[in-house]
């Protein structure tokens, strides 16, 4: 299962911790060279009339970045910690921003890379209309689709979308639009596959109880039914009449379901008798009572299935294959990751603790004590420590120390000071802003794990999340600062 859009922001988690100081001033950050100059080079000029909320790059579609620009709304509240937006533009520029072109305007980037790699698309959220546009401004933009809040689910034939029975109610349908041969000339043919299913997920994406696979479409209707639907011909097969929750594989081969009579006596939170189908050969199998979430199946490529408890052992309670040998993890535990080797991270949201289990879960390493926001890459855990905010207007400028620690080794601090959004460089670095002030601006900085001193790369750069897009040795960010207002590029290679 794939979704609309391309991750653009980290998911944070809340915390609590101690301040940090810093050095004031700061020595130039020694850059790599990019489009033929030493130093950041500006990709996109903008006009200084109008402030930036945020800028970011989303995508790469053939040799074209895609920027987003977002503007302030001056009188305006935060949104959700953000700046206030009044509109959008995404921009299209070569890759040292030769020959800018505004592709759409309060719309959001649409990618369906496994049909059209080198097209992109834009989708109006208030009208739904997902429209392919030209990077190079040469051809005028052509309706594709209709997605109703531009949610859907994509697969290999084509895009899922919902369709509420009216605005007010809780169940719609589900249809499939099909990829046209020409998506210049064409808009896809709506084929209807189910009637009446649970209302779209909240945040859109996913949508409740359902999820798609390249070829199979799997949801529980109004009738708790489970079905599973060929995106094919449109075949359908009942494949549990009475279920409330069901997660699958990503490959469709795995199909966990949860039965929908109340074992544990708690209507709120119930649990239920939870199966397992093996699509492959047809082999159901009870594996124990609990709550089936969207991730139950994350690990089953490594014999594990996940499941939640409300009841007995709160948490979490992984069941190792084949036999469903059951292991409870402490209250509040959640697995955050498997590693290569055979252990599992977990992470417990109430206290902040991070462990390190065996792979039988029989001994354990507390990885990190205290609540903070945290990052998973390939060697541990990062965690910026201090990150709860004064109000929700000043938690895009809370500053606080950063800490790596590997799965094998001690915690080290990497920086000082940090800001939601900081990102981890290729090289080890640190690169974030500080000293952000009430206009959503301040100083984009590079710290050296080792010394902890910080070197500067640009001033007056608006605040936005800077881990955005796949490059890892690039910085892509927005200046508001007269002449120079615009988007910026530095590069961090050797």
């Amino acid at each position: 299962m794939s979704s609309l859009y391309r991750p653009g922001a980290l998911a944070l988690f809340t915390l609590v911790a101690a301040a940090s100081c810093a050095d004031e001033t700061a020595e130039p950050a020694e850059l790599g060279a990019v489009c033929g100059q030493q130093g950041p080079v500006r990709l996109l000029e903008l006009s200084p009339d109008e402030p930036l909320a945020s800028v970011s790059q989303v995508a790469w579609v053939g040799d074209r970045r895609i920027l987003r620009v977002a503007y302030l709304e001056p009188d305006a509240e935060p949104q959700f910690f953000l700046p206030p937006v009044k509109r959008v533009e995404l921009w299209s520029v070569g890759a040292c921003g030769e020959s800018p072109q505004v592709v759409a305007e309060d719309a959001e980037l649409a990618l369906f890379p496994d049909a059209w790699p080198e097209e992109a698309f834009a989708c109006d959220a208030e009208s739904g209309a997902v429209e392919i546009v030209d990077l190079e401004g040469d051809r005028p933009a052509n309706r594709v689709f209709e997605l109703p809040g531009c949610d859907a689910l994509v697969s290999e034939r084509g895009v899922v979308s919902y369709t509420p029975a009216d605005p007010a109610a809780d169940h719609g349908a589900l249809a499939l639009q099909r990829f046209p041969a020409d998506p210049w000339t064409e808009t896809a043919t709506v084929e209807p596959l189910l009637g009446s299913v649970g209302e779209w997920g909240a945040g859109g994406i996913v949508p409740i109880g359902a999820r798609v696979t390249s070829e199979e479409l799997f949801a529980i209707t109004t009738n708790d039914e489970l079905v599973r639907v060929s995106l094919v011909d449109g075949a359908q097969e009942l494949v549990a009449s009475a279920a409330v929750a069901f997660s699958a594989s990503a490959d469709g081969r795995w199909l966990l379901w949860q039965d929908a009579g109340v074992t544990n006596g708690d209507s709120d939170q119930p649990e239920g008798a939870v199966y397992l189908l093996d699509t492959a050969d047809g082999s159901e199998t009870y594996l124990d009572d609990g709550r089936v979430s969207a991730g139950s199946l994350s690990y089953i490529e490594h014999g594990a299935v996940v499941l939640r408890r409300t009841s007995e052992t709160p948490g979490e309670r992984v069941l190792m294959l084949p036999d469903a040998t059951p292991v409870d993890l402490p209250e509040s535990e959640q697995v955050t990751r498997r590693l290569e080797d055979g252990r599992w991270a977990t992470w417990n949201p109430i206290t902040g603790v991070h462990k390190l289990y065996d792979p039988t879960f029989a001994s354990v390493r507390v990885l990190h004590e205290g609540v903070g926001e945290f990052l998973i890459y390939e060697h541990g855990i990062e965690v910026r420590e201090n990150g709860f905010p004064a109000s929700d207007e000043s938690y895009l400028r809370t500053e606080a120390p950063v800490i790596r620690v590997p799965w094998d080794g001690e915690a080290t601090p990497v920086a000082h000071r940090a800001t939601p959004g900081y990102r981890r460089l290729a090289d080890g670095r640190v690169a974030t802003l500080v000293d952000v002030g009430t206009d959503w601006l301040g100083q984009l900085v590079v710290v050296d794990p080792e010394t902890l001193e910080e070197q500067q790369v640009d001033d007056r750069v608006i605040v936005a999340a800077l881990r955005n897009y796949d490059a890892d040795d690039e910085l892509v960010y927005g200046v508001y600062d007269g002449e120079r207002t615009g988007v910026w590029l530095a590069s961090f290679a050797d």
